[in-house]
């Protein structure tokens, strides 16, 4: 249980990264930079997925992994 809460946080601070950046690349900004913060975060977000055995996150966390790319 608290494996997984430790993962919720997780979740909840990538997806905060998440949507800064993807918010500052839609205005235009630095898109190689930007898109760099995306990979961190996605990648983060597999990591964490997988250490608590939740597949289908690690397959998502993948998937924006390789749209990033």
């Amino acid at each position: 249980a608290e494996l997984l809460d430790m993962f919720r946080a997780e979740v909840e601070e990538q997806i905060a990264v998440l949507q800064d950046a993807v918010v500052a690349l839609d205005a235009g900004g630095d898109a190689a930079q930007h898109l760099g913060t995306c990979m961190r975060a996605a990648h983060s977000l597999k990591g964490a997925a997988r250490i608590v055995g939740i597949d289908p996150g690690v397959r998502l966390a993948h998937a924006m992994e390789d749209a990033f790319e």
